[in-house]
């Protein structure tokens, strides 16, 4: 799990398994969260 963390901080995007939800980071755009439900 460390690793994928670590490789989503480098690519912009932060994934949180547990409430499925992942965070984009894009320079000069406001962060984008996506859901799946």
């Amino acid at each position: 799990m460390h690793e994928y963390v670590e490789n989503g901080l480098r690519l912009g995007v932060l994934l949180h398994p547990a409430k499925r939800q992942v965070w984009v980071y894009r320079p000069d755009v406001d962060p984008e969260k996506f859901v799946d439900q």
